[in-house]
């Protein structure tokens, strides 16, 4: 009677012990995994210098989401009251910059997840998170294109021993419109994601990399809006796998999701 007595206790514990366990793996995001992407435009402005776009998103990810956290900017302008009881800048308190992030999350595998806009928004709105994961991957195609055709010089760099190839293309202008160099950054062992080109490779290289170079625009081209005969400026992508990051946040995230999943 003992001996079923014991067991009748012991069986509880063991479920309790696994379940914690489990968990808490879930919890620490374990077996979570994490890329970087920098996406980086300099646009040629009227002065001859440029200005730049870049976006930088984290993609987190694991057997059961897909997590994009994205940076943006926030100003916060002070005010006070003046004498006529109106809410004016407030010249002590210069107004300061704030980064913040928004979140979209899906279930691994699906076209379709919510976006926060903050981690303490309460509800989210649908979108199309596997879309815009796919903008954030095809950029450097944008520039792959014409590849092979005559006017082309192409230098291959290899280096076989580590898996890395790098590709330099040059003097393929076929417009001013077209970069004077550009280099593409393949690897043998391949990230989770990689760029986005449209044909796959024979030799099974993944694009991580590229960088596109402009060296001269015209005084009179209108496309780029310039009034200086040259300026140089360039576009640059790049993954990279980095840790997990903000894991409380994503915790909070996760279980809110769930919720709103479960119409909770």
């Amino acid at each position: 009677m003992k001996f079923f007595l014991k067991i009748a206790l012991i069986v509880p514990f063991v479920f309790v012990y696994i379940g914690f366990n489990s968990f808490t793996l879930n919890e620490d995001l374990k077996d979570f995994k994490a890329i970087h992407i920098t996406n980086t435009w300099e646009v040629p402005q009227k002065t001859g210098e440029h200005i730049t776009f870049t976006r930088s998103p984290d993609l987190i990810y694991s057997n059961n989401y897909t997590i994009l956290r994205e940076p943006y900017k926030v100003t916060n302008t002070y005010v006070k009251i003046n004498n006529s009881g109106q809410e004016v800048p407030d010249p002590m308190r210069p107004a300061t910059l704030e980064i913040r992030y928004r979140y979209f999350i899906s279930k691994k595998g699906e076209k379709y997840g919510v976006c926060y806009n903050s981690i303490s928004d309460s509800t989210g709105k649908i979108y199309p998170l596997d879309s815009l994961i796919k903008d954030f991957l095809h950029f450097p195609s944008l520039f792959y294109y014409g590849r092979g055709k005559g006017k082309d010089s192409i230098k291959f760099i290899k280096d076989y021993k580590n898996g890395y190839l790098t590709e330099i293309i040059t003097n393929r202008k076929m417009s001013e419109r077209d970069p004077d160099s550009s280099y593409f950054y393949f690897r043998k062992k391949p990230l989770d994601y990689s760029f986005l080109i449209k044909d796959k490779r024979s030799d099974n290289m993944y694009l991580y990399k590229a960088v596109i170079i402009f060296n001269h625009i015209p005084k009179a081209d209108l496309i780029n809006n310039v009034s200086e005969e040259k300026t140089k400026f360039k576009h640059s992508f790049e993954l990279k796998e980095v840790d997990v990051p903000d894991k409380e946040n994503l915790k909070i995230l996760i279980k809110k999701f769930k919720r709103s999943s479960e119409g909770k």
